[in-house]
């Protein structure tokens, strides 16, 4: 189907986003993989809309602050995004975004909410819960933290701060 006409603009982010998200689409429901991404630390909710415009290589410096946030607030996308379901069945906790088997885990977990920006931020503590488990340093540590989460929540997408978020947990047999 292609990109649409209409250029999209929000801080530094300019791009023409994909006609089914832009024209088909009256709302978004976001499936992200649970995985780790070299530049951004996280590749979760707000990530995953790289895949919705046309020009993604160009959002990647800075471990891809603002871009994260700025992409997921073009109102395209921010005004339809009402549900994140992440799949964390699976993860991958170094070395993405490609699969490394060596780092694959299988937590059987589902990440859901309303919040794209809670998503992402329950996910980074994850992350760096399975890093820490395999003895490895933390996202920061490592030099990619996802501070594009303090973006998000300045620019009002959602909750960032792991402090603020209250978590429910339900077990299925």
């Amino acid at each position: 189907m292609g990109y649409g006409r209409e250029f999209h603009t929000r801080g530094k982010v300019g791009s023409l986003v994909s006609r089914i998200v832009e024209s088909d689409c009256d709302h978004l429901i976001n499936m992200p993989i649970l995985k780790d991404h070299s530049l951004a630390g996280v590749a979760g909710a707000l990530k995953n809309y790289y895949g919705a415009v046309h020009n993604p290589n160009k959002y990647h410096d800075n471990n891809c602050d603002p871009y994260l946030a700025e992409v997921s607030s073009l109102p395209v996308i921010e005004s339809k995004n009402v549900l994140v379901i992440m799949d964390a069945t699976r993860a991958q906790y170094n070395g993405g975004p490609g699969y490394r088997a060596t780092y694959a885990i299988s937590p059987q977990t589902l990440l859901i909410s309303t919040d794209p920006v809670v998503v992402d931020a329950v996910a980074a503590q994850l992350l760096d819960d399975y890093r820490r488990n395999a003895g490895l340093e933390s996202l920061a540590a490592a030099g990619r933290a996802p501070k594009w989460l303090a973006t998000a929540e300045k620019m009002g997408l959602g909750v960032g701060s792991i402090e603020n978020i209250d978590i429910v947990r339900i077990e299925v047999a």
